[in-house]
């Protein structure tokens, strides 16, 4: 069972809805506004990559306001096929996986050997 202390995305919160089903959303004085999302299929394509990196059940980092970075491929391993970026840190490498609407994304330190370089 994954057990979570902080959001990884605090301030935001994820919903499937039709136009119609907007309204309800605000019911509940909880929300502020919805962010239409242009490409759906990007987005979820970037939330099921999160949630691969937190079913390896490592500590991950929530990465805010990504900048720029190598781009790379997971070769081997569990996350093999998984695109990120990395970040150099002391502890090893950290593979960022971008939730690119949001600007944001999950780190988590994995193995030199087990990435390659895109393009």
């Amino acid at each position: 069972m994954l057990t979570s202390y902080r959001p990884l995305f605090p301030g935001y919160v994820f919903v499937r809805v039709s136009d119609d089903e907007r309204p309800g959303v605000y019911a509940g004085d909880r929300v502020a506004r919805l962010a239409a999302v242009g490409d759906q299929e990007r987005l979820w394509a970037d939330l099921r990559n999160v949630r691969r990196l937190l079913d390896l059940g490592r500590p991950v980092t929530a990465e805010d306001r990504l900048g720029p970075g190598t781009p790379v491929a997971v070769r081997t391993g569990p996350l093999a096929g998984l695109t990120g970026t990395v970040v150099r840190a002391a502890s090893g490498h950290k593979f960022v996986v971008r939730v690119d609407l949001i600007q944001r994304g999950v780190a988590v330190v994995v193995d030199r050997e087990t990435l390659g370089k895109l393009g």
